[in-house]
């Protein structure tokens, strides 16, 4: 039963947490050119572009970039990181893209976030740009040269640089939307873990700018909701001591950083926004957190009640923070903001609304 549970658990999780989104065709062929390394210039209004950006690299070592659909109507910049699951065993590194370029973009739908013809979509007339997923550390790591043999022996030596990259990128993204005065951080899956693990480079790389941050489906939960031994997992892999947890400080244990840093930003940065978007039983997340389950020895999928204990203890934790809220709906769906923008509701409040509060400066708790 035990075996059935997990083959199930994990096959759903899969179809889910593999998924990502894409563009129109973009003027870059393979992405492996030594890529760009100041601001971007050239860029054509309201068209998609994928540019390779000098030293990024995926897990398997290739080069890989951005996108970026610029606006002339607007200076204000939405930032999107990809999801796409996470590589740290067998199991879900097998699962985990190892590779991303301008092919790869060109061949994937965008979702209702990233369109500009969603009149429901309240970053329409912003500038997007368009973070890809290769490196399997949600976007977190700054590991280069990665031995897996314990988890799997004879791989080679993976690149877990997200965090790596993201920095890379700010550096160009900067200089390029130098009159930006608003940016929105906001990333689903994988890329709601790496928008709060990136955030304060964000900030530090646009100072001066409102940066609010939207993570959905990526709820940085404390233990044992997301089992310690797991998160030693992930600080030991992906090199979280020199990238979430320098950024958290004192703020941060090494041992359970993850619901920390939430709180860390609310409270280090109270006049930009934070918003967390989540079902009450995410079957992906449940099964990701699952892994941690038995001190990390015995697979097993985080009960819907548990899980929806693991959201209360993350409203908990940031309930005397003003400038945090949560967006709380019913079910085991996964991921919103690309497939149920215009639809998704929870307490009659739509989720398109609750976006465009935080956009707006206003943040609310909806639903249980």
């Amino acid at each position: 039963m035990a075996q059935l549970i997990f083959r199930l658990g994990f096959a759903y999780a899969v179809l889910l947490f593999a998924g990502g989104c894409g563009s129109s065709p973009s003027n870059d062929d393979d992405g492996d050119s030594d890529g760009t390394s100041g601001a971007i210039q050239g860029l054509v209004d309201n068209t998609w572009t994928f540019v390779p950006i000098a030293g990024a690299q995926c897990r398997d070592g290739s080069s890989t970039g951005i996108a970026l659909n610029p606006s002339s109507t607007s200076t204000d910049v939405m930032i999107y990181l990809q999801g796409g699951g996470a590589c740290f065993n067998a199991i879900t590194c097998a699962q985990n893209a190892s590779s991303y370029n301008a092919a790869d973009f060109d061949t994937n739908a965008l979702g209702s976030i990233l369109r500009r013809d969603d009149a429901q979509n309240p970053f329409k007339d912003w500038n997007f740009v368009f973070v890809p997923y290769c490196t399997g550390d949600v976007h977190s790591g700054n590991a280069p040269d990665a031995e897996l043999d314990d988890i799997l022996a004879g791989t080679p030596k993976q690149q877990f640089v997200g965090y790596s990259n993201m920095g890379s990128y700010l550096a160009i993204l900067a200089p390029t939307f130098a009159d930006t005065t608003h940016v929105a951080l906001i990333g689903e899956s994988a890329g709601g873990f790496g928008a709060v693990a990136n955030y304060e480079q964000t900030a530090h790389a646009f100072e001066g700018a409102s940066v609010d941050l939207i993570d959905d489906s990526g709820p940085l939960m404390a233990a044992p909701y997301a089992a310690a031994c797991l998160q030693s997992q992930w600080t030991s892999l992906w090199n979280w001591s020199s990238t979430v947890i320098a950024d958290c400080g004192s703020d941060c244990s090494n041992d359970s950083p993850l619901s920390s840093l939430m709180t860390h930003l609310g409270r280090s940065y109270p006049q930009q926004r934070f918003g967390l978007i989540s079902s009450t039983a995410d079957a992906v997340i449940a099964t990701f957190f699952g892994f941690g389950e038995n001190d990390c020895s015995f697979f097993s999928v985080l009960s819907p009640e548990r899980y929806m204990a693991g959201l209360m203890d993350i409203r908990a934790q940031m309930a005397f923070d003003a400038n945090f809220g949560a967006f709380y709906f019913d079910g085991l769906d996964h991921t919103s903001l690309s497939t149920a923008l215009d639809t998704r509701t929870s307490d009659g409040v739509k989720l398109s609304d609750w976006v465009a509060g935080i956009r707006d400066g206003r943040v609310s708790n909806v639903g249980p």
